[in-house]
């Protein structure tokens, strides 16, 4: 299995079942795939001014889940990453809206994450669910919403006004 088998990967579940059967087992450090998805696209997790807190998330359930502290959630300094939350993307964005998070806040939709097959669909957290529906995602897919989301479309800018500067005639 790649990545952090002890973050939302049932790592501790299969430990305990070794454990009971009397197996011996050695867990091998991965990159959790939230980590591995954020960093292949160029977005930090955290950023200072930005975002000084990474929430990591399970979106599984999340229909059926009434006790999640959503106004929290919802803070705008923060960053979340939100796994297996493709099925229930509609009611996560319903929720963080009702808590406050702001429909223009960035997010981004990452499928295949480290793969050649990796896709990444950016948007705000008011249009996310209709861009992800219409891109047909069918992969595991991890959500990142926060205004990191748009450090790497600010990183391009800057770098195409250094390139534009440095090719102006004198």
């Amino acid at each position: 299995k790649g990545g952090d088998p002890f973050i939302f990967g049932r790592g501790g579940e299969e430990l305990l079942v070794a454990a009971e059967h009397g197996l011996a087992v050695a867990v091998i450090p991965g990159i959790t795939a939230g980590m591995a998805a954020a960093s292949y696209a160029g977005i930090p997790l955290t950023h200072r001014h930005i975002s000084q807190s990474v929430r990591f998330l399970t979106g599984h359930r999340v229909v059926d889940a009434e006790n999640i502290g959503w106004a929290e959630w919802a803070r705008d300094d923060q960053t979340l990453v939100i796994y297996m939350g493709l099925v229930s993307l509609p009611k996560i964005q319903k929720r963080l809206l009702a808590a406050g998070r702001a429909d223009n806040t960035p997010a981004v939709l990452i499928e295949n994450a480290t793969l050649a097959s990796q896709r990444e669909i950016y948007a705000t957290l008011k249009t996310l669910p209709d861009r992800v529906s219409a891109a047909e995602i069918t992969g595991p897919s991890v959500i990142i919403v926060g205004e990191v989301v748009d450090v790497p479309q600010q990183a391009e800018k800057a770098r195409i006004a250094a390139k534009d500067a440095q090719q102006v005639p004198l």
